[in-house]
This record gives C-alpha cells, sequence and structure tokens, in this order.
C-alpha cells in the first residue's frame, strides 16, 4: 500500500507538466476561434467605468474601453485577457526527487493536456482538444494500477465545440442524497455552434464508481443568467464534501460574479446557490487586474473556537490568494487576503523608483 500512495504523485507530476505548457496555447487558440468577450473583459470594463466615474468628478480624462475580442489584441499584451504572457520573465523550472515509472500518449498534438486527478487506481486526464481543431477536447480515463504500463480505458468527449480545463477532480462523497465516487468537470468551448447546447458551459458530474463504465449525472450545469439556455463557461471547478452535504466551486469566465458556489449534495440534481466577486479585496501585486482563475479547498480552524471551517483558496491574479470561509456556503465571506511587498526577490525594480532589497 505504501509504494501506491508515492507513484501516484509521481505520474500525476509528471501529466501537470503538459497541463501547465499547455495553458497559454489554449488561451490564444480559444480567443481566435471565437469573437466573444470573457468575465476578464466585464470585469476590466466595470474598473473602467469606476475610473470613469472618477474621472468625471475631477475632470481627467479616462481610457477607452475595448467591447470584443479583436480589439483586446489590438490593444496587445498590456491587457490582462493576455493572462498567461510571453514564456520569458519565469522562474526557472525545478525537478527534484521525482523518478518518472512509466509513461502514455493520450493526444495527438502537443500541450493538450489540462489538468489531471487520481483516484484509486485510475487517472483522470483532461484534455483542452484545441490542437485538434476543437472537437476531441474531454477526459481520458487511464488504470495506473501498475504504474510503469498505465493504460486508457476510457475516454469521455466533452460534446460539441467543448472541452475539459483546468477543473478536473475525482473524489468520494458522501451525502444524505448520494454516495459513490464522482469526477467533477468544468466546461468551455472553442467554438461558436448553431446549436447552444453544443457549446457546453457550467459544470459536468459523472458516476465513475466502475471508471471503465461511468455514467453522467449532469451536463453542462451552471450559471444561467447570461446566455440561457447555456451555462457561462467554468475555467476550473473543485468540490468538497462537507457531511450531510456536498458542494462545488467554479471560476465564472463569464460574469463579474465570477466565483460560483454550487450544492451538490445530490450530484444528479445540482443547485447554484451563491455567486460573489470578491469585492473590496485589495489588488497590491505587481498589476492592477483582478480575477478568478483556480482555488484550492482546506478544512482548518481559522477562529476561536475549536471547530473546523471549510476555506476556499481563490487565486484571484493580481489580488493574489484570496481566503474565503465557506463553512455555510450559502453566506460565504472575506477571512484575509494576500499583501506584497513593495519589492520582492522577482520584481527588485518599480516604475520610477528602485527597490531596496
Amino acid at each position: 500500500m505504501r509504494g501506491k500512495r508515492w507513484y501516484v504523485p509521481t505520474l500525476l507530476a509528471t501529466l501537470l507538466v503538459a497541463s501547465l505548457v499547455g495553458s497559454s496555447a489554449s488561451a490564444h487558440l480559444r480567443k481566435q476561434n471565437g469573437d466573444r468577450v470573457s468575465k476578464r473583459h466585464a470585469r476590466w470594463h466595470k474598473q473602467q467605468q469606476q475610473q470613469t466615474q472618477t474621472a468625471a468628478t475631477t475632470g481627467t480624462s479616462a481610457q477607452s474601453v475595448p467591447t470584443t475580442a479583436a480589439e483586446f489584441d489590438d490593444w496587445g499584451p498590456s491587457l490582462p485577457m493576455h493572462q498567461h504572457g510571453p514564456m520569458t520573465g519565469h522562474l526557472p523550472p525545478v525537478q527534484e526527487n521525482v523518478e518518472l515509472l512509466g509513461k502514455l500518449k493520450l493526444t495527438n498534438f502537443a500541450d493538450d493536456v489540462s489538468d489531471v486527478s487520481a483516484l484509486g487506481n485510475f487517472a483522470y486526464v483532461g484534455d483542452w482538444g484545441l490542437g485538434g481543431q476543437c472537437s476531441t477536447g474531454g477526459v481520458n480515463i487511464v488504470d495506473i494500477s501498475d504504474p510503469t504500463n498505465p493504460v486508457k480505458v476510457k475516454f469521455l468527449n466533452a460534446g460539441g465545440s467543448g472541452y475539459q480545463t483546468e477543473g478536473i477532480q475525482a473524489l468520494h462523497i458522501s451525502t444524505s442524497a448520494y454516495t459513490g465516487d464522482i469526477l467533477i468537470v468544468s466546461n468551455e468551448w472553442c467554438r461558436t455552434m448553431p446549436n447552444v447546447k453544443q457549446m457546453p458551459g457550467g459544470i459536468s458530474i459523472w458516476d465513475i464508481n466502475d471508471p471503465t463504465s461511468p455514467r453522467e449525472l449532469v451536463h453542462a450545469f451552471g450559471d444561467f443568467d447570461d446566455h440561457a439556455p447555456r451555462a457561462n463557461e467554468a475555467h476550473s471547478v473543485i468540490a468538497w464534501d462537507a457531511g450531510n452535504n456536498a458542494y462545488a466551486a467554479a471560476i465564472d469566465n463569464e460574469a463579474v460574479e465570477d466565483v460560483d458556489i454550487f450544492d451538490i449534495t445530490d450530484p444528479r440534481n445540482p443547485e447554484l446557490i451563491f455567486e460573489t466577486d470578491l469585492a473590496g479585496v485589495n489588488v497590491d501585486a505587481h498589476g492592477e487586474f483582478q480575477t478568478s482563475h483556480d482555488f484550492d479547498v482546506l478544512q482548518f480552524n481559522n477562529d476561536a473556537d475549536a471547530a473546523l471551517e471549510w476555506n476556499l483558496m481563490v487565486s484571484d491574479w493580481d489580488a493574489g490568494w484570496v481566503h474565503l470561509d465557506v463553512t455555510d456556503p450559502h453566506a460565504p465571506f472575506v477571512v484575509g487576503e494576500t499583501d506584497y511587498a513593495t519589492c520582492d526577490q522577482v520584481v527588485q525594480t518599480l516604475p520610477g523608483a528602485p527597490c531596496l532589497l
């Protein structure tokens, strides 16, 4: 049993390298395949509106805001739409205490692995599908019981022009309505289709009690306020079992309120119970853009009583980490956030003033 515990992280680490490399290419391809404005523009637009209101009261001028993806491209890489930036200027990669035991080709195109999760003897590997011209996105299910010889056993196609993103999670839940293993995934799409049902957004949940024969419990469920009957795209999702109830949080690509929380106590009938834009956090990194991108959920104590709380740790771009208490997911609240020093070891100078190290 001890051997099984360490080879899974080894495989995951190998696959995650491809996941991280693939994200910047996918962001660029998505813009080329659809002229729509995401929630990054929505939040940028909101910030620009606030600046315009300030300018009106102070007599200064405000910069105009792009309204299409093409206009974003014209503005160049200084805009937050170009979320991953160039390949230069990053910290060097580190590889320590990792041994490659086995490998398996799952895609026909480079950089198409989006995310990976593991439960028991199976790994669940997301496929952007963008290298295949927007038709091969989904999840590969891989038997890793023999880590030296992983075997693909199933592929779950996202459907239409959809693909699976940086939100692939396999977990066991035991609630008042459902007990078993589930796979929860986030959906984006890369081409406009005549039938909007072929443009899946939101989250999908699969019954994986038998990973060789999974059953879809719900397909493309999410926030339908903006584009019904399709749900807003979701860039990432994470779920947790809180006892009698289970919940999931997803990054909403198309709304300013970009953290959506779902009740998945019955994963066949999820319910959107809360949306938040994490208003009021301090954006003080080396940039001024706030947009939720990814997260983790942890259970620990963060107050005076002895009870453990559920905590959603949101990666919120230039706002850093935002700590959200989701013990009551119907009424989550911000506990704290990252505050950055004026200078750090990576950025040693700021415009107009050198950093003193």
